[in-house]
């Protein structure tokens, strides 16, 4: 798995304090669709379906969309996914 960092100043506007955190063992940043829907145990496209169902201007302009705890940009023709700590946090027993 590879992790995605933003490579130009439009990607800079993916959410750093205050979004959602990530798991050490997922890393740090966004992740690719195919990263994303084998860690949620789904199919890519399933994946990008729901971001484009979903999907709204943020306020700084942005496409995005935000279920169930899975937070999707569009970095140019290309969704990106960030997981909530629903997702990544172990289960308490």
């Amino acid at each position: 798995m590879r992790d995605e960092k933003p490579q130009s100043d439009h990607d800079a506007g993916a959410p750093r304090s205050g979004g959602p955190v990530r798991s050490q063992t997922l890393g740090s940043g966004w992740l690719t669709p195919e990263a994303a829907a084998e860690f949620l145990g789904t199919d890519p496209r399933t994946l990008r379906d729901m971001a484009a169902r979903h999907a709204r201007r943020a306020a700084d302009g942005v496409t995005e969309a935000r279920c169930s705890g899975v937070v999707a940009r569009r970095f140019g023709r290309r969704w990106r996914f960030w997981l909530s700590n629903e997702w990544t946090e172990p289960e308490s027993a």
